[in-house]
C-alpha cells in the first residue's frame, strides 16, 4: 500500500472502528457484494475483521500466512 496506516491508533478508538467498519459495510452495499463471512491475516487484521463482523453478525476467520508449527497444529481442510 503506498500509505502506511498505524492501525494502533485506529483500533485504541472506538469511533474509529465503527467508521472502518460502517464504511466498509456501505461499499459492500453499494456494490452489492454478497458476503458470507469475513476473514482478516493473522498478523495485523484480525481486530478490523472483527468488528466487522460483530454488526451483520457473520463468522469470522483468520488467514495465517504458513501453518501453524505449534500447539495442536489444527487446520481447516
Amino acid at each position: 500500500m503506498p500509505i502506511y496506516n498505524d492501525n494502533r491508533m485506529l483500533l485504541g478508538s472506538s469511533g474509529h472502528r465503527k467508521f472502518i467498519a460502517e464504511s466498509f459495510k456501505y461499499i459492500m452495499s453499494e456494490e452489492n457484494i454478497a458476503v458470507n463471512i469475513i476473514a482478516g491475516t493473522s498478523t495485523a487484521e484480525i481486530p478490523h475483521a472483527t468488528t466487522l463482523a460483530d454488526n451483520p453478525h457473520l463468522p469470522l476467520i483468520y488467514v495465517r500466512d504458513k501453518p501453524k508449527d505449534h500447539g495442536m497444529r489444527n487446520q481447516i481442510e
